[in-house]
């Protein structure tokens, strides 16, 4: 198996930042490249620009996180809102999604903490 990252198999990426995009899916650090955040999904963790520790699995998970630190989002639009509040875990589609600056939530469930 090899890896084209040209663009003629829908593969692309720059490996130089750390990020690459199979189909339409990003997998790497997001935004700012920071090395202890990780990232799966289309629109995941993409406008960080400091915040680390950080782990969004799932299209939009933390979207618009930017400095906010130690959050772990697994689901579609999970922590979708969050901006600056740190130490949160959330687990469901949409789980904590409209959280913006409120830390130390755990939320477990569709829409938990909406």
């Amino acid at each position: 198996m090899s890896l084209v990252l040209d663009g003629s198999n829908g593969t692309t990426g720059n490996l130089a930042n750390g990020d690459l995009q199979v189909n339409g899916v990003t997998v790497g650090k997001g935004g700012g490249t920071i090395s202890t955040n990780t990232t799966v999904g289309n629109g995941a963790l993409p406008d960080n620009t400091s915040g680390n520790h950080n782990s969004g699995f799932g299209y939009t998970a933390l979207r618009y996180n930017t400095t906010a630190t130690d959050n772990t989002a697994i689901g579609y639009a999970a922590q979708q809102q969050t901006s600056t509040g740190g130490n949160n875990t959330s687990v469901g589609s949409q789980a904590l999604v409209t959280n913006t600056t409120g830390g130390n939530n755990v939320a477990l469930g569709a829409s938990a903490l909406y």
